[in-house]
């Protein structure tokens, strides 16, 4: 069987709004597939030059940016603060390794909850939400979702005891085989980046428990970090999130096959139990 990695030439989506940018570039600037690379620079250093036909209809889509609350929130205690899990909706095309492992896990998380507070191990307050937008420039996603929280739901940073977000590309397979009957199968793993606040109960249970599931947890402050999380914690909130690339990281190729349930098991479980750390925090 031959292994299947992203065709060189196909479309590659990037996370850019040109109206963010201050200063224009000074040239038309355009994105091609790794495979021409040899062909453009031997045709670079002959000083002979490139000329570039561009063929096709010009298409322009607008997409809805739209704040998704998931499901029914518990009953709020008095004594407690509300826990956030978040997760990442929107992504380029499939994206089911991008967005795909964040999703079964905050559904997995919400379904591991209820059963928590219907057999009295905690009346602790989830909110379950799904934030989108986050390709369509710096100001959407978790940075606009702020608003709504603190407006809507009185979840500023004061109000909330922790935040789980679950990001981009959590845990996906690394490697991946195309058998003869063009099924295909992955293997190895890819994990995020992950990050917590500093000098946090939270932070210090994920560090110990994340790192027994072979993660790489980095404590950090406002200013640091990455990915939605970096926002979270800049915000003032104190949070655990991932963020992540892999071989198919917003390429056509990100479909379903990308992450299988051998992955998210055990990184489920992990969660779980950064979590309930949460139970005895204040």
């Amino acid at each position: 069987a031959d292994r299947a990695r992203p065709d060189p030439d196909v479309p590659v989506a990037l996370n850019v709004d040109m109206s963010t940018i201050s200063t224009p570039f000074s040239a038309p600037v355009v994105l091609v597939g790794s495979g021409a690379r040899a062909r453009l620079m031997a045709q670079l250093a002959s000083g002979e030059g490139i000329s570039l036909e561009v063929m096709g209809e010009g298409l322009v889509t607008v997409t809805e940016h739209v704040q998704h609350a998931w499901l029914a929130d518990s009953q709020r205690s008095s004594q407690q603060k509300p826990v956030i899990v978040e997760a990442g909706l929107s992504g380029w095309h499939q994206c089911g390794g991008e967005r795909g492992a964040g999703v079964a896990l905050s559904l997995g998380l919400a379904r591991w909850h209820k059963e928590r507070v219907l057999n009295g191990t905690t009346d602790a307050t989830y909110h379950f939400f799904a934030t989108s937008g986050h390709e369509l420039g710096a100001s959407f996603g978790v940075p606009d979702f702020f608003d709504l929280l603190t407006n809507s739901y009185d979840l500023g940073p004061d109000n909330v005891r922790g935040w789980l977000h679950t990001g981009s590309v959590t845990v996906a397979y690394s490697e991946f085989t195309t058998n003869d009957d063009g099924s295909v199968v992955g293997t190895g793993v890819s994990r995020a980046s992950c990050a917590y606040t500093n000098g946090t109960a939270l932070g210090q249970c994920a560090n110990t428990t994340l790192s027994a599931a072979g993660y790489s947890p980095m404590a950090v402050t406002p200013g640091g970090g990455g990915g939605g999380v970096a926002e979270i914690v800049d915000a003032g909130y104190t949070a655990v999130g991932f963020w992540g690339s892999f071989p198919r990281f917003h390429t056509p190729d990100d479909d379903e096959t990308s992450v299988g349930p051998e992955l998210l098991e055990p990184l489920a479980s992990a969660i779980a139990e950064v979590m309930a750390c949460l139970d005895d925090s204040v």
